[in-house]
């Protein structure tokens, strides 16, 4: 018998959290092609 239990317990519960998830992951994302296209801009320009 396992002692850890999956807080997520139905089908409504696992959609919102995949969509909180993609609420924090695709602005980090955005973020880090956006430093990276400054970092490359500003090394060559």
């Amino acid at each position: 018998m396992s002692a850890v239990q999956s807080a997520i317990t139905t089908a409504e519960q696992q959609h919102r959290i995949y969509k909180a998830f993609d609420w924090i992951i695709i602005p980090i994302v955005v973020l880090v092609v956006i430093g990276a296209f400054h970092i490359h801009a500003m090394l060559t320009m």
